[in-house]
């Protein structure tokens, strides 16, 4: 099967900057697993994907646009570390999603940790960043219709509701 529109696909990567710098990987239970054609990652490596088939090694160097798009200025938010749930890991670069008075999704990443507060950003941390992708299609099936319904690939062995 190729990899299209509603196809689950999973693949073992190896993320790097334009420097060779390692970012990211994962093989194995640890692979990515997504819905193609939902924008579920970053677009220039979905449009590199589309059409492979399992077995298939896709080798993709992206701009920023084609990643997490530029790097932008944004106001940075200062919160009191009390009102963020006392088991969330705080580290720089982890990704904050809440949702506001009208229900509405918000995602922040977080800057640092500063005493007792934590300083927050809209702005991914690979904005504006060229982004290297080393990647090995290991699976390609048809998504089920609960997968479609819950907008997300039911893959390995971590997947919860």
């Amino acid at each position: 099967m190729q990899i299209a529109a509603g196809a689950v696909v999973v693949f073992d990567y190896v993320l790097t900057d334009s420097d060779d710098h390692p970012i990211d990987s994962g093989s194995g239970p640890s692979g990515m697993a997504y819905i193609h054609g939902q924008g579920q990652i970053v677009p220039g490596l979905e449009k590199a994907l589309d059409g492979k088939s399992v077995g298939d090694r896709v080798q993709a160097v992206l701009s920023p646009e084609e990643g997490y798009g530029p790097e932008e200025e944004q106001d940075e938010v200062r919160v009191p570390r009390a009102d963020l749930p006392p088991d969330l890991e705080l580290e720089a670069g982890a990704e904050l999603v809440g949702t506001d008075d009208e229900g509405e999704s918000d995602t922040f990443w977080v800057v640092e940790v500063e005493g007792d507060e934590v300083v927050l950003t809209r702005t991914h941390p690979l904005a504006g960043v060229t982004l290297k992708f080393d990647v090995t299609v290991t699976k390609v099936r048809a998504a089920t219709e609960e997968e479609l319904e819950h907008g997300h690939a039911h893959e390995g062995e971590d997947h919860h509701h």
